[in-house]
């Protein structure tokens, strides 16, 4: 500090070894006043704030905007992209959309002292759109291309389970044979991280072959139902042509060989009836 008679001037750089007692005295005509003493404390300029400078996120999803490196005790103030002025240490976005996007500045305070500023932007994505349709019933022995539409820009496509699909990573895969009911889900990712999805059921129907030949050739020796698997609590009752009982069974696991008690039964026709057991 330098001193004239009425004024202290306080230097333009000021720094923290600046701190300490400073002593004025005043002399005039040859007489000195009695010193007066006062203490000066000069603060440390929180160091600017870390923040990252640039978050994205997607519609609807949540956000947390925070900074490190922050004095303990320091007073926190953001100042958001409308203007508007917040005090709490982190920013929490619960549900972003495109009011939200843009710069957000902190300042920190910390003994009366401002840091400098430190911005972080942030950016809102947006979300991709995904349709697999409805419920579908695809026979054993078919197959059928899955008709999903989906919006967004360069999309990645994946279907999960990936069982009896010729590929899971296309929009409209095709289900070849399926000989159980599924539900798949389709998840669409953008290249910004943005997800969507969508189920759909596969429902696999009886199918009932009218004919087969238990000869011990290895094939169709016994008579096989499509889709059967997908309703284990199902009774099979089997009949003559004269109304007698031939084969009864409670879910089908082993198919029915074309015996009774072990011994072949006559070529002819015979008639079945099947509760699926599900109110159908």
């Amino acid at each position: 500090l330098t001193t004239t008679l009425n004024t202290i001037l306080i230097s333009s750089s000021v720094s923290t070894n600046m701190s300490g007692v400073y002593t004025l005295t005043i002399s005039s005509n040859g007489c000195t006043s009695p010193p007066a003493t006062t203490y000066i404390t000069v603060n440390s300029t929180p160091i600017t704030p870390t923040v990252n400078p640039r978050l994205s996120v997607c519609e609807g999803d949540s956000l947390e905007i925070s900074a490190t490196d922050i004095p303990l005790g320091a007073l926190y103030s953001w100042t958001k992209p409308d203007g508007s002025i917040a005090n709490s240490k982190n920013i929490i976005i619960d549900h972003a959309d495109s009011s939200i996007s843009g710069a957000y500045t902190l300042i920190v305070y910390s003994n009366g002292c401002a840091s400098p500023p430190a911005s972080v932007y942030v950016m809102i994505n947006s979300k991709p759109t995904v349709n697999v349709g409805n419920s579908l019933a695809v026979a054993q022995n078919s197959s059928q291309k899955l008709m999903a539409t989906a919006s967004g820009n360069s999309l990645i496509f994946n279907w999960t389970p990936s069982t009896y699909l010729d590929n899971d990573a296309i929009l409209n895969p095709t289900v070849i044979h399926p000989n159980a009911n599924i539900t798949y889900r389709l998840t669409v990712t953008t290249l910004a991280g943005c997800i969507a999805y969508d189920d759909l059921t596969i429902f696999v129907p009886f199918n009932m072959p009218n004919t087969f030949t238990p000869n011990g050739d290895g094939i169709e020796d016994t008579w096989e139902i499509g889709g059967v698997a997908n309703y284990p609590y199902c009774s099979v009752i089997i009949f003559n042509s004269w109304g007698a009982l031939v084969y009864e069974s409670t879910g089908y696991k082993q198919p029915w060989d074309g015996t009774l008690n072990g011994h072949d039964l006559a070529i002819g026709s015979y008639y079945y009836v099947i509760d699926p057991k599900d109110g159908g």
